[in-house]
This record gives C-alpha cells, structure tokens and sequence, in this order.
C-alpha cells in the first residue's frame, strides 16, 4: 500500500522526475503465480507433510530449503517490467551563489504490508491517555479484555488471546517471565508513540493472532532541546501528572519521561445479583501507578554504529474487588517491572540487542486470609539477546537476514532457557516483494520444533478495478509453554508439549475516491492447544490443569478503511476497522463445545474515528462496537452485545514562546451499561479534563 512518510531537512536541493512505474501482469503470470501460491498453500496445509515435517532438523531444513528455492524462483513466476531509470542532472555546486532553504517537507512512496497499521506519534501527543491499554484501544482501535477500569488489560487478535498476541519492545518480546503475555495496562504511554500493529505471524513474532511493536519513546526531533508537563485530573478520584524532557549533548541525545497518576475506581454500576438490581458503587479498585523511562541514544557515523540505551521501571498498586456477585475482600496486588535494553546497529549490516526483564508481584488477600488464602511474593525474570545480520547482493534486489534469538528465564525457582537460530531473505522483482523466514524453537523442556512463513506482495491492474495491491502469506508458527502453565503451583504440567499452528492469509488494497480499502481473508488451525481443565486432586478438591487437548480453527475477513483530506485552514480524516471472525473448538466431537465460539471471541468487532481540525482547534469522536461474546463454550450463555463512544477536544496555544494546549475527553458517552469480562463492569459515562505544555530550545 503506497504510504506518505516525511523526512524534514536544510540545505541545497536538486531532484529529477520519475514517470510513474507500472507493472504489467499478463494471464498467464497470474494463472501460474495462482499455481504457485495453491501449491505452496496446499504443502503447508496438508496434514500428512505437516506430520512428516512435525519436527526435528530434517523439518526445519526442508521448509528452509523449500522457502528459499521459491525466493529464487518468484521473479520468474511474478513478472514485471521496469523502466530504466533516468539520469540525474548533476547538482550545482556554485559556492559563491550557495543559498540556505528553508526547512523542507519530502515526501516519498513506500511500500508497507497491508496487514500492517502504524500509529502515528502525533495522534498520541494530542491527548495524554490513562495508560497504553488506553492509547491503543482508542487510537489504534486494538481489542482489549479489561477486568475492568482499574484491573488487567490484554490484548488479542483473530481469535486468539493473549498468549497468542505478543508485545515487542525494541524488537524484544515484552512479556510476564511467569504468564506468558502482558498486562497492556503497565505500559507506559511514552512507548507507544510509534507502534506498529501488525495481524498474524511475521518475522519478528511468531504468534498467530498477531504483533504489536513498540519503538520506545520517540527521540524528539532534529537537534531541539523540548522540556514538556502535563497533569490531567477526572471523576472518582482520578489524578495524573507527567513530565517528558529531552536533552542534547554533542552527539548524544537523552530522553527522560515520567508518569504517576491514581484512580479512585469507585463508580456506580447497577449490581444485577442483588435484590432489586440497585445502583451501588464500586469497592476496593482503587489503582496508584507510576512509571518512567530514561533513554540514551546516538545516531551513529559513517566509523561508529548508532546505539540506543534504555532503562524502564513501572510499579502498580492496585486494589483486587473480586468479581460483582462476590463480597469485599480489600485484596490487593503490587506490580513492579524493570526493563533494561540495549540495541546497537550499524544501520544494513548488523543489529544486536539485548534486554533483561525483572518482575516482582506482591499479593495481599486481605479478609481473604480468612477463607484460607494466603500471601504470595514472586519474581521472575529473563534475559534475553538478538543478533540479526543482512547481506545484500550486487544487484541490491536480495537481501539474506541470518538471526539468533536466546532467552533464559527463572520464575519462581525454575529455569528455562530457549534458542531461536533462523534465516530471514526478501527477494524485489521490480515491485514484486517476497518475503520468507525460517526458524527452529529449541528449549531445554520440548524437542527442536520448525517454523516458517512466506509473504508476496505486489501492485496490479485490472481493467475493471483498477490499480491495486496484492499480498498473500503461509506460515507455520510455534509457542512454547509458559512458565506458569508448566510449573502452577497446584495444577501445573511440566509435560506440556508446544502449541503448533498454520495460517494462510490473503489481502487486497485498493485506493478509492475517499481513502484506501483493505480487505483480509484469514485462515488458521492451532494443533495441541493447551486448554485447563478441571481435576479432582482428591475428595473434594478440584484444581485447574493444562493438557495438550485442544484443535481450534479460525478463519474470518479484516475490512480497514482510512482516509484524509486537507484545506487551507481545515483537515478531516477518518479510519475504521472490522473483524468477522469463527474461532472454533474442534478438539472433540463429543464434547459440548464442539463447533463453537471460543469464550469471550466476538463473532464481529469493529471501530472507527473521525478527526477534525480547524486552525487551533482540533477533536474526533471514537466508536466500538463488540457482538455478544460467549460465557460458555456451549454457547449457552453470553455477554450482551454492546457500543460504546467517546468524544475529544483540544485547543492549542502560544504564551511567550510557551506552546500550551487543553483537552478534554467524554468516555461512554451513550452512558452504556457493559463488561469486557464477566462480573467485572466498566465504568459509566465520565470526563477527563487535561493540560499540556511545551517548550522548545532552538
């Protein structure tokens, strides 16, 4: 999908035009790259080559030859033609006649995967949202499960929940050593400035729902010193208060940003188990948070790499109410998180990173300990390293990426480790992209376990439709077992095998008179889910326990829509995004839930914005809609479908050289009675009011 980027610079200029370059597909190549694409797709999906390629090297090394022979094969098959390009007039050089322009805007055409979306670092400096669950279930319109406003937020994509939805910091998984996945709510919104959303397996993840990468915070812009503050206060107690400071020295850039704000939690909600249905309020979730980041980096030289140092803490107190139908126990939960990276690039060649992750949770029962419930203190940690290298051919067109992932983990005493050795190779046939990986998952608790993927993209034209972009993608994906699900303590299975899955996937992009169009078909099957289920551990005592049971299929179509346009004084824009999606349980065609919705998977979601913008003023309006999710896998009992909006402003200003800007954000506007999770109420309609100001050294 051709996407405008900006890159701001001085100095003298001169440029050539470049007619527009077509590709021309004949019949014939699409009836062979369809072949082609069966082909691949049917050696992927057949159960048979899945059993006889299950595991081991020999697997891994067929996939790896196989995806590599079709990098060399693809510009044969997808053919383009290429207009040569012309000569550039050689720049004047006149020192006498030397003119220094202004500050320059230059855009360029860029191809991006279109089952990508990136968010854009301005849409979250307008407002200062909560926390990052908060910024990317409004600005990038990412599904969240909240235990409600105060409680943990994960995210999950196509089906899938949050074990099968990863978080990259830097390019580094950010996950609970002990879980698996993240609480998205103990993220700072600083990092999520440029996250790049991206739905199904890819090379830098290989969870089948889907990636979400965060960048870290944004390294302010050319040479400016910013010093910036902002405080925002609401209903039930809510205050925040955060400060974002950058520094330059010589070559260095520092950052320093900071947040801490407190939710009261106690809203009204309607308690439907009690007698009456009254309107009560909520006890015990309350939340205090704090959290801040410091971040050295140097852009490097033509004889130094560039480097990047970043130091990351966030402590979370948060009030633990149980579930509406249950009475008070004053529980409560201490989060503390530390996160050390570091990264170093020399830009093409190479690019290493590590990082090490410490996490300590602190559990409180409260009148809990009453009923037999005892404290708990656990840490755990990982450290983990990337190297990754790219070599280039003669002809600039191929490009190799060798890579080696490792990571050793302690939770709670037991220790793991795992290494990810893998090859990467994209290969450019005029604007014919294939993209391939493959990897092999070795861990000290489960045998060596391929994966891999291939991805083509391309822009054709069709007499009817007009231009449009293509991208098809394969994968086979893995994931280990978490530390809890092997080691929960009672319960836990330390003979969990891995998770193995397929996904096949097909986009098509189209511009049309008011935006750009995208349209996904998916498909997926998961083999040796790992599903708890109950277990009598003796007479009268039930616990949970993991097993390798289950097989869910999903398949379902994405449509996102966004587009803008621009006045003299005026700006509008607009995005929306649906998901329609069957994630079915097929373990069993026995059991009940044979056939079925997974639990809390919405048969269809969507969101969408509208933005405006006139001179100073800006604000939009934020729309989700969720169907009803299923409580049980018979699908006997629901969640109700419902639809929530949400209304923003901002007015921006100049005092004495001082930018300044108020805002104000109306959440649940329609006053809708909702949970994400069961017994677990969101709150009812409230505002947020907020102050922002900056200022810039020249």
């Amino acid at each position: 999908m051709p996407l405008t980027s900006g890159t701001r610079g001085t100095g003298n200029l001169s440029s050539s035009r470049r007619a527009p370059q077509q590709v021309v597909v004949s019949a014939a190549d699409v009836a062979v790259g369809g072949l082609y694409f069966v082909e691949v797709q049917a050696f992927f999906m057949n159960p048979l080559v899945c059993t006889c390629l299950g595991g081991g090297l020999r697997g891994a090394l067929r996939i790896a030859g196989a995806l590599l022979l079709a990098t060399m094969l693809a510009p044969c098959v997808l053919k383009a033609q290429d207009t040569p390009p012309s000569e550039s007039p050689p720049a004047r050089t006149d020192s006498m006649r030397t003119v220094a322009l202004e500050e320059l805007e230059i855009t360029a055409e860029r191809q991006m995967h279109l089952t990508r979306t990136r968010l854009q670092a301005s849409r979250v400096r307008m407002t200062t949202f909560r926390d990052a669950a908060d910024a990317l279930s409004t600005a990038l319109g990412v599904r969240m499960r909240r235990y409600g406003l105060t409680g943990l937020a994960t995210l999950g994509m196509r089906g899938g929940d949050a074990a099968h939805t990863a978080i990259l910091l830097g390019g580094m998984p950010l996950v609970h050593p002990q879980t698996g996945s993240m609480d998205v709510s103990l993220i700072p919104t600083a990092l999520v400035a440029d996250a790049l959303l991206s739905a199904g397996p890819s090379e830098s993840s290989l969870s089948m729902g889907g990636s979400v990468e965060l960048e870290g915070p944004a390294r302010g812009r050319g040479d400016r010193s910013e010093q910036a503050v902002h405080a925002r206060t609401g209903l039930w107690g809510e205050r925040g208060f955060g400060a974002d400071v950058t520094e330059v020295l010589g070559t260095v850039r520092l950052r320093m940003v900071g947040d801490a704000s407190v939710v009261g939690g106690d809203f009204p909600f309607r308690n439907e188990f009690l007698e009456g249905r009254p309107t009560v309020r909520r006890e015990g979730a309350s939340r205090t948070w704090e959290s801040g980041a410091v971040v050295l980096s140097n852009a490097g030289t033509a004889d130094w790499p560039s480097w990047e140092l970043m130091a990351l803490a966030s402590r979370s107190d948060r009030g633990l109410p149980g579930p509406s139908n249950a009475g008070q126990t004053n529980a409560s939960q201490e989060d503390n998180l530390l996160r050390l990276q570091a990264r170093m690039s020399d830009g093409m060649r190479w690019t290493a990173s590590g990082a090490y992750t410490q996490w300590n949770l602190d559990f409180d029962p409260g009148r809990g300990a009453a009923l037999g419930v005892s404290a708990s203190h656990l840490t755990a940690r990982t450290a983990a390293v990337h190297v990754a290298s790219g070599h280039r051919t003669h002809s600039a067109r191929s490009e190799v990426r060798p890579s080696l992932r490792a990571e050793y983990t302690d939770a709670a005493g037991h220790r793991d480790w795992t290494a990810e050795p893998g090859v990467a190779a994209t290969r450019r046939a005029n604007r014919v992209t294939l993209d391939v990986f493959s990897r092999l998952v070795a861990s000290n608790r489960s045998p060596v376990v391929p994966a891999a993927g291939a991805t083509v993209s391309a822009p054709v034209r069709l007499p009817v439709a007009g231009r449009m972009e293509l991208e098809a993608g394969l994968s086979r994906t893995v994931r280990l077992p978490s530390a809890g699900e092997r080691y929960h303590v009672p319960g836990g299975n330390p003979d969990l095998r891995a998770e193995r899955g397929r996904t096949a996937q097909l986009s098509v992009g189209t511009p049309t008179p008011i935006g750009m169009l995208r349209v996904t078909a998916f498909r997926s099957l998961l083999v040796d889910r790992i599903l708890w289920r109950p277990l009598f551990a003796g007479p009268g005592l039930q616990v949970f326990h993991p097993e390798n049971v289950g097989r869910v299929r999903s398949m379902g179509i994405e449509w996102a829509f966004s587009g803008a346009a621009q006045g003299a004084r005026a700006s509008v824009s607009w995005r929306a995004r649906a998901t329609h999606v069957r994630a079915e349980d097929i373990s069993d065609a026995r059991a009940p839930s044979h056939g079925h919705q997974l639990r809390y998977t919405p048969v269809t979601s969507a969101t969408g914005e509208v933005r405006v913008a006139v001179g100073a003023v800006s604000g939009g309006i934020t729309s989700q809609w969720e169907t009803r999710r299923f409580i049980t896998s018979d699908e006997s009992s629901w969640l109700n479908a419902y639809h929530t909006m949400e209304l923003d402003a901002r007015a921006d200003g100049q005092v004495l050289g001082v930018r300044m800007a108020l805002w104000v954000r109306i959440h649940n506007i329609t006053n809708t009675t909702y949970e994400s999770m069961r017994l677990y109420p969101m709150p009812p309609r409230h505002v947020q009011v907020g102050i922002h100001i900056k200022r810039d050294n020249p």
